[in-house]
């Protein structure tokens, strides 16, 4: 939920831009999954089938076991 609260907040903010920066996306997901057994239900199953798919989480945070 606080994902996706702040993807919505991300989109209102930039509401005006036809642009929202991959690092500000990746920042959202990176303050909300800390572990890695909630990379696949938390984030690669929201970017599945995206152009975002190829993008790893772990670049842009550093999990936990």
């Amino acid at each position: 939920a606080n994902i996706f609260a702040q993807l919505q907040m991300l989109y209102v903010q930039n509401e005006t831009n036809d642009y929202v920066s991959l690092q500000s996306v990746m920042e959202v997901f990176a303050n909300n999954i800390t572990y890695y057994d909630e990379e696949y239900s938390l984030y690669e199953s929201v970017v599945q089938n995206t152009a975002m798919q190829n993008i790893k989480l772990q670049d842009y945070a550093c999990l936990s076991s």
